[in-house]
């Protein structure tokens, strides 16, 4: 005796909470054949709405399990939980002051008038032996009438060689009349480290960014100071850029660009002092013309 069932599929809005198309657990393993060296994975991800308050994504990447020279690549899961207002961020970490790699969590609570407060900090691996920097911050995010504001505070410790870090920085976004957008950042910072034999100055940090954006007119002009003792990846960094763009004819441009960069850099590694590591000078002029239309 056989017996068959026709049964319809149901509904993937229908069958879950979530009212988007997306499947809440999703489960993959995949291989990859590379010069006959063979190697599999894993992946697993899902994003599940508890209620209209409370939602869970999460997502987890294996290694390449097979390949005899993979000794860089890792695990990579990540983690974010959101209650109304509150998130909680648990993954793969990078810092924009500090080199970092590792695996960091971070918390922001959003208040009210686009204003957040956000706490962070991000853990070295062991799997690279020549980053081994903890990062630890903070962030505030808030309006004045027009004016955005970005306050941060940061602080860095390589377990190595013994350095400490310390930055503030402040950014300020400003809109003139939908035409001019001004940008400019103000910090501070201090490195030390146990082969310093002088006490170690600060260092500050200086920026701007302006873009005028007419009907047929469009003006841009960057500039970034950090002096070799503001601590950081970007320690040394000069830069300084001009461009006008001029739409000529009603499908035609012509621009002129104007930019400059350098750096200059000292670092100190088993208390021995190697001065101009990352010593470089560019500078770049000219111009463009282009054409726009439809494409067929």
């Amino acid at each position: 005796v056989y017996t068959y069932t026709i049964t319809r599929v149901t509904n993937k809005i229908k069958a879950n909470q979530n009212a988007y198309q997306t499947i809440p657990i999703t489960v993959e393993i995949g291989g990859i054949d590379y010069n006959n060296q063979y190697s599999l994975y894993g992946a697993l991800t899902g994003d599940i709405s508890f209620n209209e308050h409370n939602n869970l994504y999460f997502s987890y990447r294996s290694r390449d399990i097979g390949f005899a020279s993979n000794t860089l690549q890792r695990d990579i899961f990540n983690i974010i939980y959101t209650h109304d207002n509150f998130r909680l961020y648990i993954g793969p970490f990078a810092n924009a002051y500090f080199l970092s790699y590792g695996t960091g969590i971070e918390a922001t609570y959003k208040l009210k008038d686009s204003a957040q407060v956000s706490i962070y900090t991000g853990q070295h691996s062991r799997r690279i032996s020549y980053i081994n920097n903890d990062v630890y911050g903070a962030r505030v995010q808030y309006k004045l009438n027009k004016l955005f504001v970005k306050n941060e505070l940061v602080t860095c410790f390589d377990t190595k060689q013994g350095k400490q870090g310390y930055l503030v920085d402040n950014i300020f976004y400003y809109k003139f009349r939908k035409k001019v957008n001004i940008n400019f950042n103000v910090g501070a910072g201090l490195e030390k480290s146990k082969a310093d034999t002088v006490k170690s100055d600060p260092g500050v940090s200086l920026g701007y960014n302006i873009f005028y954006n007419e009907k047929k007119l469009q003006l841009t002009s960057n500039a970034s100071y950090r002096d070799q003792n503001f601590p950081g990846t970007n320690s040394g960094f000069q830069s300084l850029a001009f461009s006008a763009t001029y739409k000529w004819f009603k499908h035609s441009s012509i621009m002129a660009f104007y930019q400059t960069n350098s750096s200059k850099q000292d670092i100190v590694e088993d208390s021995i002092l190697y001065k101009n590591v990352l010593l470089y000078n560019l500078k770049m002029d000219g111009g463009r013309v282009g054409y726009y239309g439809r494409v067929i």
